[in-house]
């Protein structure tokens, strides 16, 4: 289950919105709803949730087992009633749950916390659209600093998800487009010189040539294991390495 664009849904109250505040012209102003960009937008948006969850709580409407993360609920069990006055709490923020089948065919293709579902949703795999747009960016000709930066962007720090060499590569690349325009005084907007080029498209030809590899969504995944259950394993880029 998922909160759909659940950063613009909640409106933000009068302390959060402080958290928000930009200063323009001489001016201040203040967001009334979360707004995306923000350093802040993932300990408040937890925050928020948190409280929603304990206001069922407190209300006694809890169901039997609720697991989640950020806007995302990895898991919703009890009663069909007692999962609809949830969902119809969660409204009354303006946060409407939206639920799809993580197992099955119609779970291959899904986003979930950022990665995409396959072999029946038991296992996870780079977003497609992402692994697409990366290979289909054009660098034929000349590109700039800015540019060559968004290439190497389009793909996170997905070390399960992609040959290592790949990643390491890219961020070695990273590194050396903004040292080159930092040592040559260019503007983002220059051109990148041949060399730099040259390894961009060798390094864009390596990507098409080792495309992303499922990994296993769940750490036990026979049903006749000696442990006798299963963890789920979804990640996101939002959480710290640290955390």
């Amino acid at each position: 289950m998922d909160i759909k664009d659940a950063y613009r849904s909640i409106k933000l109250g009068s302390n959060v919105q402080l958290l928000s505040q930009i200063n323009y012209k001489g001016k201040n102003w203040t967001y009334t709803y979360m707004s995306d960009g923000n350093s802040t937008n993932p300990q408040v948006l937890e925050i928020i949730i948190a409280h929603a969850i304990g206001e069922l709580e407190r209300l006694d409407t809890c169901p039997g087992l609720l697991v989640s993360y950020m806007d995302d609920f990895l898991y919703l069990g009890g009663q069909p009633e007692d999962i609809e006055k949830v969902k119809a709490h969660l409204a009354s923020y303006g946060m409407y749950l939206t639920t799809e089948d993580l197992n099955g065919p119609d779970a291959n293709g899904l986003l979930v916390l950022g990665h995409e579902l396959c072999d029946n949703g038991n296992s996870l795999l780079l977003p497609t659209y992402k692994y697409k747009d990366a290979v289909d960016f054009d660098i034929s000709c000349t590109v700039s600093y800015k540019k060559a930066l968004s290439l190497l962007n389009i793909l996170w720090q997905a070390w399960d998800l992609l040959p290592w060499h790949i990643l390491i590569i890219k961020n070695c690349l990273t590194a050396l487009v903004s040292r080159l325009r930092a040592v040559n005084d260019h503007k983002w907007t220059d051109d990148v010189d041949d060399k730099a080029m040259d390894l961009l498209r060798r390094w864009q030809q390596l990507l098409k040539a080792n495309p992303p590899t499922p990994t296993h969504r769940y750490i036990n995944p026979e049903s006749g294991s000696a442990s006798g259950f299963q963890m789920h394993l979804f990640m996101s880029g939002s959480t710290p390495p640290n955390s």
